[in-house]
């Protein structure tokens, strides 16, 4: 099994500088697709976008494998093929992490494994992989560059809350 990045997850991972602990928490491989690739580094740099730069410079870093996907087949599911390309990959062998509510109800409805970038920081602290300071520290930088909304950071710190409160 592998974990595999829509476009916006793989951003927001740079943008708040998560990608590092992101990775080093994956228990499984992290793969990306072709389409990914192109609207997360290659439109992100004709738009003269910073974030394409280090996108770029990560996933070379960590040798993340950009993997080509016919999509064809469920583009109209998504209109989009960076998400069109995560489902794919998904349905074969992975996770996808969107951070996308919409994308992520479509993988859900079609039975495709599929988590949101937040609850997979949530699940490593339910595994003792993260202390709850620094998941806080995750959910505000991940609130700060828009990859969650303030009602979903409140949402995990509620369950955190709740598994305190029945210990």
């Amino acid at each position: 099994m592998r974990w595999i990045l829509d476009a916006c997850t793989l951003i927001y991972l740079v943008k708040s500088e998560l990608f590092e602990k992101f990775h080093s928490l994956s228990d499984n491989d992290i793969h990306i697709d072709t389409s990914v690739y192109e609207e997360a580094v290659i439109e992100g740099k004709n738009r003269n976008c910073q974030d394409a730069f280090l996108v770029e410079n990560i996933l070379k870093k960590f040798k993340i494998p950009v993997i080509p996907v016919e999509i064809k087949e469920f583009y109209d599911l998504f209109h989009n093929p960076g998400e069109t390309s995560t489902f794919i990959l998904a349905k074969e062998d992975g996770v996808g992490i969107t951070s996308d509510r919409r994308a992520y109800n479509k993988f859900y409805q079609k039975k495709i494994r599929v988590i949101k970038l937040e609850q997979f920081f949530f699940q490593k602290y339910t595994e003792r992989k993260l202390d709850i300071q620094i998941l806080k520290e995750i959910l505000k930088k991940l609130e700060d560059v828009w990859a969650i909304s303030s009602k979903e950071h409140l949402h995990i710190l509620s369950k955190i809350r709740d598994k305190e409160e029945k210990i």
